[in-house]
């Protein structure tokens, strides 16, 4: 290349030109990695393979690096996370996410060279079978694959999660009968099983609760018609300062999880309603709204069951927001 140099100091003179050598190079390149998708029990991802190649030369290949747009779910952590492996141009990388976290990660692999020449390859990761409910033509329906976030619908050994804000709007309805291995059902979601259909989950349920609510399965059949294999996780959040009715749903749940020591509880804040003593209990001369309850635990250990569907009163302390979980098997 050839270019001016300035010979003076006024620069009304630009003579003497000079001769400027411009090294070229090139960027790393990759062959593309397609979008991958995991189980969000195996938490594995099949190694990932892709072929390199640098005009530069192979060794002048300084680092491989990815980001990952979700770190809650994919962290950027190259001993635990993302394993890079291989050796040019055949290289493999495994990513793990993290324990028990689902969801979606725009992952970008970088490639860069000794020269800081760089390029990227853009890639999508689903860690979970998730609902996603955005079929232009059906989008509520559960054995649709197109609603599922790994295009395919959920079997015993595929899981179902139904977040709160699915990416179509619209909650799972299921008219045939359906199976999945987990179910897992955000605050605020629901899946609604129609009348004379039937769900099997052959693994866990878990249906989870915050401030704004609480996940629901609506089971359309008179005598309920799921079957679970594996344990139930029922989450209720209770707000501070303030008395809750609510009932578990579950068989074997003992009366631990209300009149436990965490957050002030204790036996004296759970009432349970009796018909027996709808009256005149308290000799007030009314009957009111404390005529009906009683203290069931007040003097008792705190391994008494909660009868299923049976109502209670449960007081909360200030400053004791918290979440209940009620755990059963086989119940729904």
């Amino acid at each position: 290349i050839v270019a001016s140099k300035q010979a003076d100091n006024n620069y009304d003179n630009n003579a003497d030109n000079q001769t400027i050598a411009v090294n070229e190079f090139y960027a790393p390149r990759s062959t593309e990695i397609p979008d991958q998708y995991i189980n969000r029990n195996s938490h594995t991802i099949p190694v990932i393979d892709f072929t390199v190649s640098d005009e530069d030369g192979l060794d002048d290949i300084d680092s491989y690096t990815c980001n990952s747009s979700n770190e809650i779910l994919i962290p950027v952590n190259y001993t635990t996370n993302l394993l890079f492996a291989g050796t040019e141009p055949d290289k493999t990388l495994d990513i793990y996410p993290a324990v028990d976290e689902y969801g979606y990660s725009d992952m970008t692999l970088i490639l860069t060279d000794k020269h800081g020449c760089y390029k990227e390859y853009d890639f999508k990761v689903t860690v979970g079978n998730i609902w996603e409910g955005d079929d232009d033509i059906t989008p509520t329906r559960w054995d649709v694959a197109a609603n599922w976030s790994s295009g395919m619908v959920p079997t015993k050994f595929i899981e179902a999660i139904i977040p709160t804000n699915p990416i179509g709007g619209y909650f799972p309805i299921i008219i045939t009968n359906a199976d999945c291995e987990d179910l897992v059902i955000e605050s605020r979601a629901s899946v609604t099983l129609t009348n004379t259909l039937g769900l099997h989950v052959w693994g866990d349920v878990h249906i989870h609760s915050d401030a704004m609510g609480t996940g629901s399965i609506v089971d359309e059949n008179p005598n309920g018609n799921i079957i679970t294999d594996n344990d139930i996780f029922v989450d209720r959040y209770i707000s501070q300062d303030a008395w809750h009715y609510l009932s578990t749903p579950l068989d074997g749940v003992i009366n631990k999880v209300l009149t436990d020591d965490n957050c002030w509880n204790y036996n004296g804040n759970v009432l349970d309603y009796n018909e027996q003593f709808y009256y005149d209990y308290d000799g007030d001369g009314d009957i009111d709204w404390m005529d009906g309850w009683e203290w069931p635990w007040y003097y008792t250990q705190n391994n008494d069951p909660l009868e299923n569907a049976n109502g209670y009163a449960y007081y909360s302390f200030s400053g004791c927001a918290h979440t209940i979980q009620f755990t059963g098997t086989n119940a729904l």
